[in-house]
């Protein structure tokens, strides 16, 4: 039985691609927080910027679940078949 049976390589990709991207953003985002926070004013500029930051990180760590919806949802036939292979 082949390999491309028992590992599904483009889940590995896309949680090892997320997963380096996100630590990237994380310190992106944390260096742009402290910028934000020592060089703007308080107001409504700051306010604007913080919370624009705030939901893209949010909005990151909520992409990699519809990622795997979708890669899952685009190979359910493959795994269809691979189950029905080891049930008979």
């Amino acid at each position: 039985m082949p390999w491309e049976d028992w590992i599904d390589r483009d889940t590995i990709k896309t949680c090892a691609r997320h997963a380096s991207g996100a630590v990237a953003s994380v310190l992106i985002f944390l260096a742009i927080r402290y910028i934000v926070r020592f060089g703007v004013e308080e107001g409504l500029l700051r306010t604007v910027l913080e919370t624009t930051d705030s939901f893209v990180l949010i909005g990151l760590f909520i992409w990699l679940p519809y990622q795997m919806g979708v890669i899952l949802w685009n190979r359910r036939v493959k795994i269809e078949k691979a189950l029905t292979f080891l049930a008979v």
